[in-house]
């Protein structure tokens, strides 16, 4: 018996269609992708003033080495106020050693509330069996202090800052 013939060119079209609506839904997301990356990875990065074009960014001491630069006799150090003291002063040394014209900034960078409380957590911490530092989920400086916390030896935690009805965020149960 003898198959009846049936019109391919739906079928095929079908098909064709379906690949063509697979390559643009594809276009679309690396499209979406790109722009992402472009708008929250790259441009995050981009300084986008000439004020800035002569500024290397040092991550960590060991990249002092790395670092080449036209004028040894004309640079200025400054840093984010959130960076580990300690660390920061290590970069500045191995920075003083290699250039040694570096000039300090015109005012002192370093934010003294960030560093009194980096201090604060040295003195405490050897001796605490707990640090808790309370602050917002994405503050540098909340995650900087549990780190120096957990340097100097304490276990430590970082919690969410909330406030109850009373106002108080910690309450002790009644013993």
């Amino acid at each position: 018996m003898k198959k009846p013939e049936t019109d391919a060119a739906p079928a095929d079209a079908a098909r064709h269609h379906s690949t063509t609506r697979e390559w643009y839904e594809s276009l679309l997301v690396a499209g979406v992708f790109v722009l992402f990356v472009r708008t929250f990875v790259v441009q995050t990065y981009q300084v986008p003033t000439g004020s800035m074009e002569r500024t290397i960014l040092v991550g960590s001491p060991d990249e002092v080495d790395t670092i080449v630069v036209p004028d040894t006799d004309n640079l200025v150090w400054i840093s984010q106020t959130t960076l580990s003291v300690d660390e920061t002063m290590d970069t500045v040394h191995r920075l003083r050693e290699r250039f040694p014209h570096l000039q300090d900034p015109p005012s002192d960078d370093i934010c003294y509330a960030t560093q009194n409380r980096q201090v604060a957590i040295k003195k405490v911490a050897p001796d605490a069996d707990l640090v808790i530092v309370v602050g917002s989920a994405n503050s540098s400086n909340s995650v900087r202090l549990v780190e120096v916390a957990l340097e100097y030896g304490a276990k430590a935690a970082h919690r969410k800052a909330r406030c109850t009805s009373t106002g108080s965020w910690w309450e002790r149960s009644p013993a």
